[in-house]
């Protein structure tokens, strides 16, 4: 049966009660130890796998970096070296299917986005939420993310501590219904959020008329795998096939997926900076249209992304056929637009040493 025997309504309603013990021991101990804007500049002052950590940290917070490095012993390095090369040839794709369809996905699953919402700076600055994102996004999936060169490790390792700030502040909040939402940042809401990451996009490729072999999609799966595990999400949650990863995206969706004023405010929020982005003027009226098309009806109701006829008339053939940018070419608008966002993405990331910042502001009562 693989993983897919995990895939139950029982074992998920028990993973939305899991943490990372390892990760928020750390925290909490670093925490004790030191004041907020000190683990602020821990985190400011380390980039490259190369880099070390500052040595005055708790011998529990050195074990933590210590063991959160390793390399999960399922990790295939000539997969994950693949499916780095899948990244590369498609990175202004991924990175615009991440603004079009990841993000949005992620804040349809209620409970889940209820986290995000917690945070005004995910509402009042999607602009820092995306290119946050982005940045760990090409931080792993660099071919040299996980050579001392490059920025995975680390990259990793800090989000990996800012979900156990996140976690530890809501809780300590004393407005978090964990008995109705679980546990804040808990491991379903991880393994969806993992799946948004990967899967979504290819997904989303498929209607675009972008086509990914059979291997190139598996080896992409690989090199997430890898990272979900790295970022403490249960082996048990990180499915070993397409076909696993569809069966557990539509279990997580079918319990998570439900309209919510937070789902749709942080949606509005993303759509909003998307004027503010070359996906504006002749390209800002069929912005929903797309994400509803890539989305399908139930998400998009879900985040409230207006109707329109226009997308199922004009755009379902016309990526149904042939796909967009084999049809039309680069002139398409369709195209211009997706290809626009992510490469524009790329280019501020590379322009700006863009920064991951630990939470603040947490901790208000959630809607």
């Amino acid at each position: 049966m693989g993983k897919a025997q995990y895939f139950t309504d029982s074992f998920l309603d028990d993973m939305r009660m899991q943490m990372d013990p390892l990760a928020d021991h750390a925290f909490s101990v670093i925490k004790e130890a030191a004041n907020a804007s000190y683990l602020r500049t821990i985190i400011a002052s380390v980039h490259y796998n190369h880099e070390k950590w500052p040595e005055d940290l708790p011998p529990e917070a050195i074990q933590y970096f210590k063991q959160s490095a390793r390399i999960p012993e399922f990790a295939n390095l000539s997969k994950m070296k693949k499916g780095a090369a899948v990244f590369v040839k498609h990175a202004d794709d991924i990175l615009s299917m991440l603004g079009f369809a990841s993000l949005p996905y992620c804040y349809a699953a209620s409970d889940g986005a209820r986290v995000l919402d917690a945070s005004p700076r995910l509402i009042n600055e999607p602009s820092k939420r995306l290119l946050e994102t982005a940045r760990f996004v090409m931080d792993v999936m660099d071919p040299l993310a996980f050579t001392p060169q490059g920025r995975g490790i680390k990259s990793i390792q800090k989000v990996r501590l800012m979900h156990a700030a996140v976690r530890y502040y809501i809780l300590n909040s004393g407005h978090w219904q964990a008995d109705k939402w679980g546990v804040p940042v808990n491991q379903e809401d991880m393994a969806g959020t993992q799946l948004a990451f990967w899967y979504i996009p290819i997904r989303s490729f498929r209607k675009i008329g972008i086509s990914l072999s059979r291997e190139e999609t598996d080896d992409f799966r690989h090199l997430w795998s890898v990272v979900g595990r790295m970022l403490g999400v249960e082996e048990r949650l990180l499915p070993d096939s397409a076909k696993e990863s569809y069966q557990l995206l539509t279990i997580i969706s079918r319990r998570t997926i439900k309209a919510s004023d937070h789902g749709k405010a942080l949606t509005r929020s993303l759509i909003d900076h998307f004027k503010d982005t070359p996906v504006k003027g002749p390209f800002e009226k069929i912005t929903e249209p797309y994400m509803r098309y890539l989305l399908g009806d139930e998400v998009a109701d879900a985040i409230g992304l207006k109707k329109e006829k226009f997308t199922k008339v004009f755009l379902k053939p016309l990526a149904g056929l042939r796909g967009v940018q084999n049809l039309m070419g680069s002139g398409n608008k369709f195209y211009r637009m997706r290809n626009l966002l992510g490469s524009q993405i790329r280019k501020k990331i590379g322009i700006q040493h863009h920064q991951y910042a630990m939470p603040q502001g947490l901790g208000q009562k959630p809607n």
